[in-house]
C-alpha cells in the first residue's frame, strides 16, 4: 500500500485530518496536500468536507474498500511468506516426460514429502511441445529438460547426468562378435560402463541391425539422427514409437535395437546386452529449467537441494 493510501486510511478511521496528521506524525498541511493530489489524480473527492466528522463520497467508499482488500492481501502475502520461509507450507508444479515421472521421480518424491510434508506436490505428464509452452506461460515450476537448446533459453539448475546405452537383444549373433564390448544388466547396474577402463564403440559397428526408434521431435530421435549421421550410417528403422521405455520392452521382446538410458535399467533386464557408444551425443545433462523472470520460492530451493543430493 503505497503512502497517499495510508494516510487516506488513516483519516478514514480518525474522521479528521487533524487528528490523522497527529497519529500520521505530520503536519496537517502536508496530510491535505497529500489528499489532494490522490483526488486529483482519480477525478474524484474521497470525503465529504461538509460533514463532521468527515465522511466518505460514494467514490471514497469505493477508495477505502479498495485499501481494506489491498491491506487483507498484503496481510496474507506476508503470512504466507512467513509460512514458506519456515518450510510450514508451499507449493510446486513439476512437468516432465514419462521417463522422469515414472522412473525418476517416484523416490524423490516420496522423500521429499517426508521431509517437506507440508509442501504440496503437483506431477504434470504432457509431451515436450506442451510442457515447454506451459513453462513459457509461467503455468510451471520446475520442468526436466536435457535439450541443450531449451538449457541455453531458460534459467535452472543441472541435477542429474545419465548416459544413453545402445540396447541389443540377446538372441542376436552381433553379441558374439562383440563380447569384449557389451554389458550385461548386472553391470549397468553397478555403473561398469563409467569406468574409462571399458572401451566405447562405433556405431557403425551395428549397421546390420533393425532399429526401435522413437517419433521425431523427441530428443531421443535427435540424438539418435545426430549419432547415425556422425557414424555414416543410414539406420534400417523396423518401427517407431512414442516412449522410450516402449521401445525399450520391445527390445526386449527381441523386435530390434534401441537407445536406453542408462538409469532405466535394472538388474531383470537380462534379455539384452548393452553397448557403451563412441558420441559425445550420447551424455545428457539433465537440468530444472524455470520460467524466465520467475521468484524462485524457498520450496523451489529445496527441491532443488534435495533433488541434488540423491541424484548427484
Amino acid at each position: 500500500m503505497n503512502l497517499e493510501m495510508k494516510y487516506i486510511y488513516q483519516i478514514y478511521l480518525d474522521g479528521s485530518f487533524s487528528k490523522a496528521a497527529r497519529s500520521l506524525f505530520i503536519t496537517q498541511p502536508a496530510l491535505s496536500m497529500a489528499v489532494q493530489k490522490a483526488e486529483a489524480d482519480l477525478g474524484i473527492s474521497i470525503f465529504d468536507r461538509s460533514t463532521r466528522p468527515l465522511s466518505l463520497t460514494q467514490e471514497g467508499h469505493i477508495y477505502i474498500n479498495t485499501i481494506k482488500e489491498i491491506m487483507l492481501l498484503e496481510d496474507n502475502l506476508h503470512k504466507h511468506i512467513h509460512d514458506v520461509q519456515t518450510m510450514n507450507c508451499g507449493s510446486l508444479v513439476l512437468g516432465g516426460t514419462h521417463y522422469i515421472n515414472a522412473h525418476i521421480l517416484p523416490d524423490i518424491i516420496l522423500g521429499f514429502n517426508s521431509r517437506y510434508p507440508n509442501i504440496d506436490v503437483r506431477i504434470l505428464e504432457h509431451g515436450s511441445s506442451v510442457l515447454i509452452h506451459m513453462l513459457e506461460e509461467h503455468q510451471l515450476d520446475f520442468y526436466f529438460s536435457c535439450d541443450p537448446k531449451l538449457i541455453s533459453n531458460f534459467p535452472g539448475y543441472k541435477v542429474f547426468t545419465d548416459q544413453l546405452l545402445l540396447a541389443v537383444p540377446k538372441s542376436y549373433a552381433i553379441n558374439d562378435e562383440l563380447r569384449p564390448y557389451s554389458f550385461s544388466a548386472s553391470d549397468i547396474c553397478k555403473l561398469a560402463h563409467l569406468s574409462p577402463e571399458h572401451p566405447a564403440i562405433s556405431l557403425a559397428m551395428f549397421k546390420n541391425l533393425p532399429f526401435l526408434l522413437l517419433f521425431k521431435g523427441s530428443n531421443f530421435y535427435e540424438r539418435a539422427t545426430s549419432m547415425f549421421q556422425e557414424a555414416g550410417l543410414v539406420p534400417n528403422i523396423k518401427m517407431q514409437l512414442s516412449q522410450s521405455v516402449t521401445a525399450f520392452r520391445f527390445a526386449a521382446a527381441g523386435l530390434g535395437a534401441t537407445f536406453v538410458v542408462d538409469r532405466l535399467v535394472q538388474e531383470t533386464d537380462d534379455q539384452l546386452r548393452y553397448y557403451k557408444i563412441d558420441s559425445a551425443f550420447v551424455k545428457r545433462h539433465n537440468y530444472l529449467l524455470h520460467p524466465r523472470n520467475k521468484y524462485v520460492t524457498v520450496a523451489m530451493n529445496a527441491f532443488v537441494q534435495y533433488i541434488s543430493e540423491h541424484l548427484s
